[in-house]
């Protein structure tokens, strides 16, 4: 299954994409980015960000 996680670089989106990683499901995170929280992104997600 392929998932849309909005907000996925806050702390219940995150959470939201670990469950959907436990369950094999593909992630994509669609999120504005403020400063250089670019260094956190989990690796095997795809994040698109929105300025």
């Amino acid at each position: 299954m392929k998932v849309l996680v909005t907000g996925g670089e806050g702390f219940i989106g995150r959470n939201i994409i670990d469950l959907c990683k436990t369950k094999g499901w593909e992630t994509t995170s669609l999120d504005i980015m403020q400063g250089d929280s670019k260094a956190d992104v989990k690796i095997g997600s795809v994040l698109i960000y929105v300025s």
